[in-house]
């Protein structure tokens, strides 16, 4: 089902998606990347596919060393399913921190500005017209190109966002059950007297508290 809904979805952000224009050479390369990769995930899902039955059972048979067991093996498992998109977001993570980084040089070099490398610091410099109109076409180039890039790139990390929300569901829900006192409410709900309730008073009239003193008095006699 989710391989279904990630190959719709890669295949809309070939297009148009939500009206928006992307270069259309680029947004089919990086599409065709990522389905590629999605067929590659989707053959070993079926290579592995026999061993399915013996997983829901270890998952079932994880119970008996505990709820909170079997919620860690569930969320491990959970991580397995979905590392296909951990890696198409970290690929896409990587081309764009790169082309960030092409934009912000070709920026330094309209500005008169270049990075020192060794001594991690921006300096000044003299570009000739040749670098100038080189750097003018890169910057062009990048910057057309960014847009199709990013979108790719927020897709997968939305994706990536949602996942990380659920790993974080699982973990407080883990936290719940080991803390939760599970033994002491089953205790209370079985022998409820077996804890202390506190100190309860009543009022004794004097007459019954000298009869009882007399009584007292007779029987030390």
């Amino acid at each position: 089902l989710q391989l279904t809904f990630l190959r719709d979805q890669v295949v809309s952000l070939m297009g148009f998606p939500v009206g928006l224009k992307l270069n259309i050479p680029l947004t089919r390369f990086m599409g065709g990347i990522v389905l590629h990769g999605i067929s590659i995930w989707e053959w070993l899902s079926q290579s592995v596919s026999p061993s399915f039955p013996f997983v829901i059972r270890l998952l079932a048979l994880s119970g008996l060393l505990g709820f909170s067991f079997q919620l860690c093996v569930l969320r491990d498992l959970l991580s397995m399913c979905t590392l296909h998109l951990s890696l198409f977001q970290l690929l896409l993570r990587d081309l764009y921190s790169v082309s960030l980084s092409c934009l912000l040089s070709v920026w330094r070099l309209f500005r008169g500005k270049k990075h020192n490398v060794l001594r991690h610091r921006i300096d000044s410099q003299q570009f000739s017209l040749d670098q100038l109109v080189l750097g003018t076409l890169l910057f062009a180039m990048l910057f057309f190109l960014f847009a199709t890039l990013s979108l790719h790139y927020a897709f997968f990390s939305v994706l990536l966002i949602a996942l990380a929300f659920t790993h974080f569901i699982l973990a407080q829900l883990i936290i719940f059950v080991n803390e939760f006192p599970m033994g002491l409410l089953f205790l209370w709900c079985v022998s409820p007297y077996s804890f202390p309730g506190g100190i309860r008073y009543s009022l004794v009239s004097s007459s019954t508290s000298s009869s009882s003193g007399s009584h007292e008095s007779s029987v030390q006699l």
